[in-house]
């Protein structure tokens, strides 16, 4: 069975008061978005830039804004209009659009009034998207809603355009399927095919689907079930649970959040007063309002010592101290120690 309570605390990890990271640059700047392969969007004298993980420009201040990043770009805003970069700061896709998803797979975009998805080979499809207002895309899949009705488009070897108008409302998605409510009641819907995870609504809360696993609330109980089955897959329950990622995810139970393993056991027993996915190896947390960065094996890259920060990725994690951001590199996202693995 799998180790997953108090028995199981003595084989988990506390976490050991250890730093390993280093300033890319010191707190300047105004704000500051999610890394993406070591690149971090950076605002400074109102305006956005892309800083490189060494701390060199890839793009100085000179965006009105900046997007999600995927598939090795940047949505860009430059004089009201839309565009997209690349990772070196080359022009892909030039400022004429009016909004743009997060590049992926397929890449849904707002031009004159409709929205097209532009495909792997960089053509748009010649028909509009089904939907006037963009939710989410991953990968081929796209939601959004038409005339507020729930549409999900699919592109790729599978296409399929389907509104639900029994559903009451629609989640962005993530491996292929998109959370939805229904009468009070949540579940997922595969973009593809347009079916129902389980064939229903069965949970009370899900979030999206990742590593082959949902986590989804029903009552006072969270649980986790793979992508076509609603059997739990750990045994009792937790408080609150979020996406598997590196194969650990944060779970909360007796008021405190840690980590377990696709097994259920404790890997990080509950200690954080909240906890966020690993990436590189490292995974935010925050103990009495600070926030630091935890190891898998417990140990700190960085003691909470911030105020805030944004998902990290690529060795680049960016932190706010004060009203400032600046950008550290944790030592674990180097390539020779990143999730402890030999090369």
């Amino acid at each position: 069975a799998p180790c997953l309570f108090v028995a199981c605390l003595a084989l988990a990890n506390p976490a050991l008061a250890e730093d390993a990271f280093r300033w890319i640059v010191q707190p300047q700047f105004q704000d500051a978005g999610s890394s993406y392969h070591g690149i971090v969007p950076l605002q400074s004298g109102g305006l956005w830039g892309l800083m490189a993980r060494d701390g060199t420009w890839i793009a100085k201040p000179q965006f009105e804004a900046v997007g999600q990043p995927g598939n090795g770009w940047f949505p860009i805003k430059a004089q009201g209009k839309w565009g997209i970069i690349s990772e070196t700061g080359e022009t892909v896709a030039g400022f004429d659009y009016d909004a743009i998803g997060t590049p992926s797979t397929y890449t849904p975009m707002l031009f004159e009034g409709a929205w097209y998805a532009l495909g792997p080979s960089l053509q748009f499809d010649a028909d509009p998207l089904p939907f006037d207002t963009l939710i989410g895309n991953d990968g081929t899949c796209m939601v959004g809603t038409a005339n507020g009705v729930p549409v999900t488009a699919n592109r790729g070897d599978t296409v399929l355009d389907k509104a639900f108008p029994e559903f009451d409302s629609i989640s962005a998605p993530s491996e292929g399927f998109a959370p939805f409510m229904m009468a009070g009641k949540a579940g997922q819907i595969e973009c593809a095919y347009g079916v129902m995870w389980n064939g229903d609504a069965p949970a009370d809360e899900v979030r999206g689907f990742s590593e082959g696993l949902t986590a989804f609330r029903i009552g006072d109980t969270w649980n986790y079930a793979e992508i076509y089955g609603a059997t739990p897959q750990f045994d009792g329950g937790f408080e609150d649970a979020r996406a598997f990622s590196q194969g650990l995810a944060p779970v909360k139970q007796g008021g405190k959040w840690g980590y377990i393993d696709l097994s259920g056991a404790w890997v990080i027993e509950p200690q954080f007063d909240n906890a966020y996915a690993f990436s590189d190896g490292v995974a935010g947390v925050e103990v009495a309002g600070k926030r630091g960065l935890i190891l898998p094996s417990g140990r700190y890259a960085a003691t909470p010592r911030f105020d805030d920060f944004w998902r990290h990725d690529g060795g680049a994690v960016p932190v706010r101290q004060g009203d400032l951001w600046g950008v550290i590199a944790p030592d674990a996202t180097d390539p020779a120690t990143r999730l402890n693995l030999p090369l």
